[in-house]
């Protein structure tokens, strides 16, 4: 059901494990593959950001807008998952509250394979932690934060554009410190 998904991270995977294992790129060549994978996913999943739930803005966010709307927002999320992971354990601790609040909104709305596979990842993320925290005997490199922010973040729009129950806000307060943190270092 999510290969298309896990398809579209590819771009994004292979930067990263090239940024880590061979030579570092471009921030050009990693935004590119940021764009490229959220592209194929807009494409292939057909939802990205429609509304915000402030009536002047969501008009604005139907079309050609909104697309472009959450590519920013995407490639925005991504970079920040990655700039908060020089401290161990700060960006998979982050990304486990993170997936441990989105499955609890998975489960108040019943969307039930999105909180099998939200529940696979808070595992994933919470065995990696046990090794990265706080010691370091392993690292998430620039592959493993990318990952985690896609992740993140995808799954959060998929939530909004399922449910409309489901509050952008709520979405965008789980993803609120390394939000914070990539605005503020931007701003310094």
């Amino acid at each position: 059901r999510y290969a298309k998904f896990i398809i579209s991270m590819l771009p994004l995977i292979a930067v990263g494990f090239w940024e880590d294992m061979i030579r570092p790129t471009t921030p050009r060549i990693r935004i590119f593959a940021i764009l490229t994978s959220t592209c194929f996913t807009i494409l292939t999943a057909n939802i990205w950001i429609n509304r915000i739930d402030l009536p002047i803005f969501d008009i604005w966010l139907s079309g050609i807008t909104g697309i472009l709307f959450t590519i920013a927002i995407v490639v925005g999320v991504v970079n920040a998952l990655n700039m908060i992971d020089g401290l161990n354990g700060l960006c998979s601790g982050i990304s486990l509250a993170g997936f441990v609040a989105l499955r609890s909104i998975c489960q108040t709305v019943e969307y039930d394979f999105l909180s099998e596979v939200i529940l696979l990842c808070c595992f994933a993320t919470l065995g990696f932690l046990i090794f990265n925290f706080p010691f370091g005997s392993i690292f998430l490199g620039d592959s493993g934060a990318y990952t985690l922010g896609y992740l993140l973040v995808w799954f959060g729009i998929s939530l909004t554009a399922h449910y409309e129950v489901v509050s952008p806000w709520a979405i965008f307060l789980i993803l609120s410190y390394p939000i914070c943190d990539l605005v503020f270092t931007i701003s310094r």
